[in-house]
């Protein structure tokens, strides 16, 4: 019996099914390579796009600070527009006042002349 078993293992269709199954294995290897670089790839691809997307943020964080910092220097400008536009209202005011009171003063030198 034991001659037959070893026999076996060397008839050529048993290398024939060796052959297959050691292909098989082989292509099953070649299968989870393959899967292996598509994950890794993938994996790379979705690196590359989280990088674009932090550069992404941080552009927006810059850009809405500058428009925070332009807000604020409006709000300034339009502060000091608002003030110079009363101390100009108050100096026409007091412009006035003093033509009239020159007015007077030159009426009252002319009538006591």
């Amino acid at each position: 019996m034991l001659e037959r078993v070893v026999f076996l293992h060397y008839t050529p269709y048993y290398l024939v099914i060796e052959f297959l199954h050691q292909l098989y294995l082989y292509c099953r290897l070649h299968e989870a390579l393959e899967d292996h670089w598509q994950i890794f790839h993938i994996n790379l691809e979705v690196w590359a796009k989280e990088r674009e997307v932090a550069g992404l943020r941080a552009s927006l964080n810059t850009l809405m600070s500058e428009v925070q910092r332009l807000n604020k220097l409006c709000a300034e400008r339009k502060e000091a527009k608002d003030s110079l536009r009363k101390k100009w209202k108050k100096i026409e005011e007091f412009d006035g006042r003093r033509s009239e009171l020159e007015s007077i003063y030159n009426a009252l030198l002319k009538d006591f002349f």
